[in-house]
């Protein structure tokens, strides 16, 4: 039951009573003649658990679909013709603070637009798809061109597009993963699991995973290698290196 404060006057006896039986039935009336107040009583947005749309956690957090575990996914069907994840690395030496990031590949052979895609980091801690990061403010990915997303340490002298991210966004492990994803379709164009498999609502994998690890005793990163290979078998094409390249071609 929808009640207002229209109040003719031919029906303020009607209002009386419509308003006691508001209250009978435990409908708290509304007072907002724009209906404002009812569409916040309605909103979606919670922080619950179980709630099918939490809140957003920061700028860059796109909850579309969705968080808390509750992520799905069509996960992909076979090696991506352009965009690739090509290097990460997920345990720096030191703080978190330090220079962690993630490196996308345009391998193609033609300019490719970043307009409605986004990159999600999963926590395998607590099966969550942990952030959102709109890929769409770094424009185009011109064919051989690199994307970075890390922390904001890498904000100067890099040659190549950037996107800063807070702290500890990039999780360390065990069953951890990253995935391009097509915000709208949910269509996994490029996908890692790192140190197990990450397959709570969409299996992150690729084929058989890799058994290459990051560490934070000794400088590295994991790599495609060669750089920018994509077999869709995450076992053949990821390797631990000690020599990370952020925004370069891999060693």
């Amino acid at each position: 039951m929808r009640c207002s404060r229209s109040l003719p006057t031919f029906a303020v006896l009607v209002t009386v009573v419509a308003f006691a039986a508001c209250a009978a039935s435990g409908v708290t009336p509304s007072l907002d003649d724009q209906g404002d107040g009812d569409a916040a009583a309605k909103s979606d947005r919670g922080t619950g658990p179980g709630d099918p749309n939490p809140a957003d956690t920061g700028a860059d957090s796109r909850n579309d679909a969705g968080e808390g575990g509750l992520f799905t996914c069509t996960p992909s069907s076979g090696p991506s013709p352009d965009l690739v994840i090509n290097e990460i690395d997920y345990d720096s030496v030191g703080s978190e603070e330090q220079q962690e990031f993630l490196e996308i590949l345009n391998r193609g052979n033609a300019d490719r637009s970043l307009e409605g895609l986004e990159v999600v980091f999963f926590n395998g801690g607590d099966r969550t798809d942990l952030k959102h990061v709109d890929l769409t403010p770094a424009g185009t990915l011109p064919a051989g061109g690199y994307l970075l997303i890390g922390t904001n340490t890498f904000d100067a002298g890099v040659p190549v597009r950037f996107l800063p991210i807070d702290a500890k966004v990039i999780q360390n492990g065990p069953r951890d993963a990253v995935a391009i994803l097509d915000r709208t379709t949910h269509q996994v164009i490029d996908s890692l699991s790192y140190e197990g498999v990450y397959n709570d609502a969409c299996n992150l994998s690729e084929g058989t995973e890799t058994t290459a690890q990051d560490n934070n005793d000794t400088p590295g990163s994991l790599i495609r290698a060669p750089n920018g290979t994509d077999t869709n078998v995450a076992s053949a094409d990821w390797k631990f290196t000690s020599t990370p390249t952020p925004g370069t071609a891999n060693p």
